[in-house]
């Protein structure tokens, strides 16, 4: 998430590396695990039916089993279909994607990274916007846990505790450091991310046909409340083609979805 006051620069997105991340160029190299982990919950969705109901924050004291909380959650590295919000839990600091692919310049700002499935799905996404005459733009893409910390920071200094974490995520809290997470923009809104982006023609056919390259948004208009954060139409996270278009006809926000689908209670 980036805070909405800001416009979004030219100038390149810092991202942090530590000696475990390899990066490619080869949009084309599949991580096993992702894949692994999609193809296991596209497989469960016949056998367990979809929860329609928003998670509840009260656990079922009759329950035989007690559900693991997510409140002070540390969530796994390395499995990007995690729950990361408010509601459930962080990635540690250490945790970087292991293999990160940089978009061209064709269809993102400078330095913007992403994991090879979301990467393309990405370019994917923006080329057939394109060929309808929809002008997109990756303008954020992964960022560190310490890059992240400096955003956060900064708009604390310059908005407040409270009005900063309705806009920007807490470092470790941040879908951008999953490698999924993208921004997307127009030259319409000057590129930056803002709420009117929800009403240009680009933002409303973003809204509309994101799902069919695998991605959610994951702060919806109408559903603050339950988020924990700002109405956000340019910030999608990808989760897969079936498993965005399943969420979809969920009434839950992707965090709750994910929660639901990993057996947690939420806080």
């Amino acid at each position: 998430m980036w805070s909405l006051s800001f416009s979004v620069v030219f100038f390149a997105v810092l991202v942090t590396f530590s000696s475990s991340c390899a990066v490619s160029d080869d949009p084309d190299k599949k991580t096993s695990e992702l894949e692994r982990r999609v193809e296991e919950l596209e497989s469960e969705e016949e056998a367990k039916p979809v929860s329609t109901q928003a998670a509840t924050t009260t656990a079922d004291p009759t329950a035989t089993e007690t559900k693991p909380t997510l409140e002070s959650h540390e969530m796994p590295c390395g499995d990007h279909l995690v729950p990361v919000g408010k509601n459930s839990g962080w990635i540690a600091d250490s945790c970087i994607p292991t293999e990160l692919v940089l978009l061209p310049v064709s269809v993102a700002f400078d330095d913007c990274y992403l994991v090879p499935e979301a990467a393309q799905a990405v370019k994917d996404l923006i080329k057939e916007a394109k060929s309808k005459g929809i002008e997109l733009v990756a303008v954020s893409c992964y960022r560190s846990y310490q890059y992240q910390k400096e955003i956060y920071d900064r708009n604390v200094r310059e908005l407040g505790e409270e009005k900063a974490s309705l806009e920007v995520a807490l470092p470790g809290y941040s879908e951008h450091q999953l490698g999924t997470t993208v921004d997307i923009s127009s030259a319409k809104v000057n590129f930056q991310l803002t709420q009117d982006f929800g009403d240009t023609p680009e933002g409303q056919w973003l809204d509309k046909h994101a799902s069919n390259f695998g991605f959610v948004l994951s702060f919806p208009k109408g559903l603050e409340s339950r988020t924990g954060y700002l109405y956000e139409p340019w910030h999608i996270r990808w989760v897969g083609v079936s498993l965005a278009k399943t969420i979809l006809e969920t009434d839950l926000t992707l965090e709750e979805y994910l929660i639901d689908r990993l057996g947690y209670s939420p806080n």
